[in-house]
């Protein structure tokens, strides 16, 4: 199986949540602050809510809400990442397939083959040909 790329956000031992969309990492709130609204490419073609998630370590990242945290995927039990494994999320909170469903649940360390080293296509035109580091 495969998956699309997804944020490394738990570790083996880790405490993972999302509650009402937002994420718990260790029973500690991940911080977040709202950025320029984002243009779903859906067919509805609307704005829908952007964050920037700040991690303890000082990395941050931008993630979209299309359901503006009232998906069913928002809210998760606290989810105990097992050793040798990892929990991933997508950027996308509300249409990514990642480590909050059973049928990927958290991810074996072996199986992370690389990384990222292009970006081909991006609604953001800016990160083509580029990956965040």
């Amino acid at each position: 199986r495969w998956l699309a790329i997804s944020r490394v956000v738990g570790l083996p031992g880790d405490k993972v949540q999302l509650d009402a969309g937002r994420l718990h990492i260790n029973e500690k709130l991940v911080p977040r602050e709202p950025v320029e609204d984002y243009a779903a490419a859906d067919v509805y073609d609307r704005m829908v809510p952007s964050y920037r998630e700040t991690f303890s370590d000082g990395l941050n990242h931008l993630i979209v809400e299309t359901e503006e945290d009232r998906s069913p995927w928002d809210n998760t039990p606290v989810i105990h990442v097992p050793e040798g494994k990892v929990f991933v999320l997508g950027d996308n909170r509300d249409n990514s397939m990642d480590s909050r469903f059973t049928e990927i649940g958290a991810v074996p360390i072996s199986d992370i083959r690389g990384y990222p080293i292009l970006i081909l296509w991006s609604e953001d035109r800016s990160r083509i040909g580029s990956v965040p580091r």
